[in-house]
């Protein structure tokens, strides 16, 4: 069995240690990598851990837990399960597709069941990626055309007026006749996020965020400026 990874948003401590007890006890092949108190905090943790699952508190410190679906233009790449005192949010939480709501005290066989339902889930849309060929985008530069995966290859671009820089893994920069914004556009789904006016960024390749300076390092030591506007995505 695949081990599957978990993080806990809960500010009730008693409340966290025992879900994470159950999960341990009732559930096979969860490993939960830590918990928060808030949705700042747990936005931080799934960026270090990328969990296949989260399970949510509705009320916690400095806002509701569904404020934690802003960080996301499209569906997160988590699973969601709601952990709530509360039934009045039920509607709610599966309009953000959450894939189970649990009201405390939890039973140990509505978790089991919650969690099936996760791994039949996360183990289906790995078999579909699996069988979708790797994205090749096309690039012309007028001397050439370049065909690349821009996941792996490409670490971000860097506008000016109507031209863009590409920089890729190997080092190599090229330059395009295509404004930024038409870049944003069309390698959105392949992960790449604005930073600031003249950056837009691969957050595959994004190391930290050194939220004093308001600055981006990136795997290739790179360091790009983030705007006041925009700061809040790397959070």
């Amino acid at each position: 069995m695949e081990i599957l990874t978990a993080i806990v948003i809960e500010d009730e401590k008693n409340n966290a240690e025992a879900l994470i007890e159950l999960i341990r006890e009732y559930c096979e092949g969860i490993e939960v990598k830590g918990r928060a108190e808030n949705v700042k905090d747990g936005q931080k943790l799934i960026k270090s851990h990328k969990p296949d699952i989260v399970f949510l508190d509705v009320e916690l410190p400095g806002g509701s837990g569904f404020l934690l679906f802003n960080y996301y233009d499209t569906e997160p790449p988590f699973v969601t399960i709601f952990t709530t005192a509360y039934d009045q949010y039920a509607i709610k939480a599966f309009e953000v597709n959450a894939l189970g709501y649990l009201t405390k005290p939890i039973a140990p066989k509505r978790l089991k069941q919650a969690i099936l339902r996760a791994r039949g889930l996360i183990e289906a849309k790995i078999q579909e990626a699996s069988l979708v060929v790797e994205p090749k985008v096309r690039i012309s530069t007028g001397k050439e055309v370049i065909y690349v995966d821009p996941r792996t290859e490409i670490v971000r671009c860097e506008g000016d007026d109507n031209c863009t820089t590409i920089i890729f893994e190997n080092k190599r920069k090229v330059l395009v006749t295509k404004t930024l914004k038409t870049f944003e556009q069309d390698w959105g789904k392949y992960g790449f996020d604005r930073c600031h006016k003249q950056h837009l960024i691969n957050s595959a390749k994004i190391a930290r965020f050194v939220n004093t300076e308001r600055i981006l390092e990136l795997t290739n030591h790179e360091k790009i400026p983030v705007s006041v506007r925009l700061a809040h995505k790397f959070n």
